[in-house]
């Protein structure tokens, strides 16, 4: 929209853009959820890392297709869980994720390519963060990808829960059922302690899981992008059918709100 001429009408004059329609919101509230692994060695034989040799790969995922079953039909060692940084939130906040191998993972063969590392995943996902990000214009090439800051730990509050995620992550892999699967911590590793250094780790490692949100968010008041049917605010016959609209984050995965999202504004569209 931005390029179209739809949004803040500084920045489409300053990229040369004529102004269709003023709307200072567009690009603003950009939300996600930043992400923090701690990886461990491994003391058990790997049944994935062992199922990515070249031959079987190839062999699981015809099983799959044409019988639905076998390795390439289950979810890729994960477990996950939701917990509350601070016990007196009404909410968990952090999502965790037990990955039961690393993304150093690859395919591999006998004296062809030797397979990667196995090892152990504990992913901590901070659900509810308060930071705000923006996506704007690089230029009027649409070619050249835009602006986009996320902001991430831009927040006491999200540093405080993403740090503290963090030990609770290495909290559950040092409890005694997990002895004999974890081995020593391999990153950050056990130098990393106290809170400064937690938090320099997290600054050089957090990561998106991908969920960006919020950047035309919808609403009733005015100075929102869109309205509760999806139509942009300032102009006609123009609708938003994403996840921009979202005005917040959800506590989880956004792949379920997007479908409905999906399904709500193809009833509009079609006047149902």
């Amino acid at each position: 929209m931005l390029l179209s001429g739809v949004g803040p009408a500084n920045q489409l004059r300053e990229n040369n853009i004529e102004v269709v329609a003023n709307r200072k919101n567009i690009g603003a509230n950009l939300q996600d959820h930043p992400s923090v692994m701690i990886e461990y060695e491994r003391k058990t034989r790997s049944v994935f890392q062992e199922n990515l040799r070249f031959d079987r790969l190839f062999l699981n995922m015809v099983r799959a297709q044409l019988f639905k079953s076998g390795p390439a039909t289950h979810p890729l060692g994960f477990g996950t869980g939701f917990v509350k940084s601070r016990p007196e939130l009404s909410l968990p906040d952090i999502q965790l994720f037990f990955r039961l191998f690393l993304v150093q993972s690859r395919e591999w063969f006998p004296l062809i390519r030797e397979p990667g590392p196995t090892g152990i995943g504990l992913l901590a996902c901070h659900l509810r963060p308060e930071a705000r990000g923006t996506v704007s214009l690089a230029s009027s090439n649409p070619n050249d990808a835009p602006r986009i800051i996320n902001n991430f730990l831009a927040s006491d509050m999200d540093r405080q829960a993403i740090r503290q995620a963090f030990k609770i992550k290495r909290s559950i892999a040092a409890q005694p059922a997990f002895a004999e699967h974890i081995g020593a911590e391999m990153m950050p590793g056990k130098d990393v302690r106290s809170d400064d250094q937690i938090d320099a780790f997290i600054r050089e490692t957090a990561i998106t899981v991908f969920h960006p949100i919020g950047t035309c968010r919808m609403g009733a008041d005015e100075d929102s992008v869109v309205d509760p049917q999806l139509n942009v605010r300032g102009c006609e016959n123009l609708r938003v059918v994403d996840a921009s609209i979202m005005p917040d984050l959800v506590g989880g995965n956004i792949n379920a709100p997007v479908i409905m999202i999906a399904e709500k504004g193809a009833d509009y569209i079609l006047g149902k």
